[in-house]
């Protein structure tokens, strides 16, 4: 199959994005084309993890191609508007329809709901392929009970193909009308456990500690 994900990917830091590599390479690896949309390269400096050289050979493993957004500062990357504001629903969803065009993509996959599973939506209206939602634990604890975003979020809940969830969340997406057909509990992901094992050598922090020692504001 061939996969549009859309999604955080490092070098953005936190769970989703970390998860989101572990996926996107275990279908690589079982022979499947994977496309990773996201905005990593051009998230704020302060949201993402620092990526060593010896790193970049698996920033891209068997199968899985990364498409980021455009990160210059460029005008024609963020084109003047007032009030502004760095539309990132709205490049991630122009990104999506280009690179599902472009690579005949079969599935649209998007993790976490803002912006990435709203862009997915607009992808998925354009390109009329299929499209799986999941979610975080904060976005939908902390976004969607906002009265600003919780109309539009239902819709979108309502009008995708398949929710990815857990079960704690499960009886929510039910008591809004969902079909029970429509939800998959989450079995969580494992990681490669050659890499992460009680076994495998403790890898040395010290340059990094010395690094976050030498950024530190003296008081």
């Amino acid at each position: 199959m061939k996969i549009c994900i859309i999604s955080k990917y490092p070098p953005i830091e936190g769970g989703i994005s970390s998860q989101t590599y572990w996926l996107a390479r275990a279908l690589g690896e079982k022979g499947h084309e994977v496309h990773i949309v996201t905005n990593a390269m051009e998230v704020e400096d302060i949201y993402k993890e620092q990526i060593e050289n010896e790193d970049l050979d698996l920033y891209q493993p068997k199968n899985v191609y990364v498409h980021s957004s455009d990160p210059s500062p460029s005008l024609e990357a963020n084109p003047s508007h007032i009030p502004f504001s760095k539309a990132y629903c709205e490049k991630l969803a122009s990104l999506s329809i280009e690179v599902i065009e472009k690579y005949d993509l079969q599935l649209i996959d998007s993790w976490y709901i803002l912006p990435y599973s709203i862009s997915g939506f607009i992808a998925k209206t354009i390109t009329g392929k299929p499209q799986i939602i999941r979610h975080a634990g904060s976005d939908m604890r902390r976004l969607f009970p906002s009265p600003y975003l919780n109309t539009l979020f239902k819709s979108v809940f309502a009008s995708v193909d398949l929710i990815v969830t857990n079960h704690k969340i499960k009886e929510d997406f039910i008591n809004l009308g969902i079909p029970e057909s429509k939800l998959v509990v989450d079995q969580r992901i494992a990681v490669d456990t050659t890499a992460f094992n009680p076994e495998v050598e403790p890898i040395d922090l010290s340059r990094y500690t010395a690094q976050q020692s030498r950024n530190q504001i003296p008081t």
